[in-house]
């Protein structure tokens, strides 16, 4: 009977492929964002790791690969890291930045109405100009404590359509930035009716 003499060896030589999301990439210190991996293999994938500026986390070895972290409690930038490892040792890696900030100073936000005459049932446009010592992350338009829309991209601005009846209607904008501080500028639409 034949004897086999040789080695065995796997056909498997690809890495796997990962990609990391932050949500938020931008945290207070002390505050928590989470860490998620999404990771895919040919054979499959044996457990993923995270890491923080280079220690580990936490290990995941079945889906969804998911990791909280804690922000340190000094501001500065968190290098984080995924690697994901398959069944044969074969690994790949994926780093963002977590910018940990002690930012507690609000955006600024100032709100424009349209100019002229507005008639019920018309649609208009309202917008805002809104800044921040580090950036806006979106602004919230509200009419009479209702939302109407949320603008995270400059121009900041929203349609809105005026109530049937005439009368005056609080318009809000809120401007947030990427760790929750807030600012808001009220102003007062006057609607008339469309007589027409």
């Amino acid at each position: 009977m034949a004897t086999w003499t040789g080695t065995f060896s796997t056909s498997d030589t690809l890495p796997p492929t990962v990609s990391l999301s932050i949500s938020p990439d931008v945290v207070l210190t002390g505050h928590s964002t989470t860490l998620t991996a999404t990771a895919l293999d040919n054979l499959g994938v044996a457990r993923v790791d995270f890491f923080a500026d280079g220690a580990l986390l936490r290990s995941v070895s079945a889906p969804p690969y998911v990791a909280s972290y804690i922000a340190p409690s000094t501001s500065g930038t968190v290098a984080i890291t995924a690697t994901a490892y398959d069944y044969v040792g074969h690994q790949a890696s994926d780093t963002k930045s977590l910018i940990v900030s002690s930012d507690s100073t609000p955006p600024t936000v100032t709100l424009t109405l349209p100019t002229g005459t507005v008639y019920t049932n018309q649609t208009v446009t309202v917008q805002a100009s809104a800044s921040d010592n580090v950036s806006v992350a979106r602004v919230e338009f509200y009419a009479a404590g209702t939302l109407v829309e949320t603008d995270s991209t400059v121009p900041y601005s929203a349609s809105y359509t005026t109530p049937a009846t005439a009368g005056t209607v609080a318009i809000m904008a809120t401007a947030y930035d990427q760790t929750g501080n807030q600012a808001s500028d009220t102003k007062n639409l006057s609607v008339a009716s469309d007589t027409a």
